[in-house]
């Protein structure tokens, strides 16, 4: 007679065991904070769930997801995060810095290596995108440039930091500018 639950530690972990189907954040984090019953009684489970209606993003829920990209990021956890973030940015695609975020994480799922030259193209094209906003240009830009080097492209890395249209106000932003 349970239609669903939420699921709270210790028990995202075990709580896997007993699916009998889950989403691939399941199969990445190992743990599921949701789980619903099917109309046939299958027990399905999600690691994020939205509970609140699918109406529109507010201020609330887009700074959650923020909150979380960064915890993601700061555990060095691109795995988790490559599959959080994108979902995140189809609720809160106006969210700068969560357009920062997906390039970060991209970033770093190279520095782990094994990535194609087509996925170091991608992590180019996010820091391209998190540029088109005035907030995060300054950062995208340097950390873009910066990517570059490390890939051997320094014609292209002076391009990107050349055009910046402000300078960073954070310390290390400018650190790295000067380096680049």
């Amino acid at each position: 007679n349970l239609r669903g639950a939420l699921i709270t530690m210790p028990h995202k972990v075990s709580t896997v065991a007993l699916l009998d189907e889950a989403s691939p954040a399941v199969h990445v984090a190992g743990a599921c904070n949701a789980v619903r019953r099917d109309e046939g009684g299958r027990l399905l489970a999600e690691y994020h769930a939205r509970v609140r209606q699918p109406s529109g993003p507010d201020a609330f829920e887009c700074a959650w997801f923020l909150t979380e990209a960064a915890a993601l990021e700061g555990l060095f956890l691109p795995d988790s995060a490559m599959v959080f973030i994108p979902r995140a940015l189809q609720r809160c695609p106006a969210t700068p810095r969560l357009h920062l975020a997906y390039a970060f994480v991209s970033e770093q799922q190279w520095m782990r290596g094994g990535t194609t030259p087509e996925q170091d193209l991608d992590v180019v094209r996010r820091y391209e995108e998190a540029m088109k906003f005035p907030e995060t240009e300054p950062e995208a830009r340097v950390r873009a440039a910066r990517f570059l080097l490390a890939l051997g492209d320094v014609d292209r890395a002076l391009e990107v930091i050349s055009k910046a249209t402000r300078a960073s106000e954070d310390r290390e932003m400018r650190y790295l500018t000067n380096l680049v």
